[in-house]
């Protein structure tokens, strides 16, 4: 018999975040050790080239900022992130480059242009998984890019109902959106990254509950709760993601 965990999310902060203006994109891929190498941007791990994958071609549907956010950095590989308008080439690795960044930060992009992300490991040549996210005033589309599913993000306008988070913060009552039943197919460790908060705008409490959630009793049937990057551990059941 499969378990079906349902997913909570509570806001963390005593302030209204920024509406999401669009669907974040998702970008993930995995270094071997055997990947071509290119010049480190980042000074404070200069010294080295380092192993690179490219994604893209990707384009935006609308001019503005767009948000990246590094989502492995505390599970897998510490990553940096170079994007590129137009194309990319090793040899000559600051031609056409925007800029690059570490844990977070912004690119300006426009539409109707090309661009290319070059993903490197911030300080070694690391063998692992990495993956990253983008979002901003528009959608992004194009090679490598995955969308986030619905149950993984959204918005608070202070319309949700409240629930208690305590122990975690002291913010409670707090906001909170549920989403669910969910089932996994492989059970193990998950790993939980709220990457909103590497834009600056607010940490999230990550709560799973096994069965249903009360929001005035939520202790009842609550198999984890952590509001900062942790892992999880998670019962195999039928892929059901509502």
């Amino acid at each position: 018999m499969s378990n079906r965990f349902l997913v909570s999310l509570t806001l963390l902060v005593c302030f209204m975040p920024l509406v999401l203006q669009a669907d974040p994109a998702v970008f993930s891929g995995e270094f071997d050790g055997n990947e071509p190498t290119s010049t480190s941007f980042l000074t404070h791990c200069s010294g080295f080239d380092k192993i690179y994958q490219v994604v893209g071609p990707l384009q935006v549907d609308t001019n503005g900022n767009y948000r990246y956010g590094d989502a492995s950095i505390f599970y897998a590989t510490d990553i940096q992130v170079s994007m590129y308008e137009g194309g990319f080439d090793p040899q000559n690795a600051n031609a056409n480059r925007l800029d690059t960044r570490d844990d977070d930060g912004t690119f300006a992009l426009q539409a109707g242009t090309d661009y290319f992300m070059v993903v490197q490991p911030l300080c070694d040549n690391l063998e692992g998984v990495w993956a990253a996210t983008l979002w901003g005033p528009g959608n992004l589309s194009g090679d490598g890019v995955i969308q986030a599913p619905a149950h993984w993000y959204g918005n608070f306008d202070g319309t949700e109902p409240l629930t208690d988070t305590t122990p975690v913060t002291t913010c409670s009552p707090s906001y909170y959106e549920q989403n669910g039943p969910l089932q996994f197919d492989v059970g193990g460790t998950y790993y939980f990254a709220p990457v909103s908060e590497w834009y600056g705008e607010f940490g999230l409490q990550f709560a799973v509950y096994e069965d249903s959630f009360d929001p005035n009793n939520p202790s009842l049937n609550r198999v984890a709760s952590v509001a900062f990057p942790a892992f999880i551990e998670l019962e195999a059941g039928q892929v059901d993601l509502d």
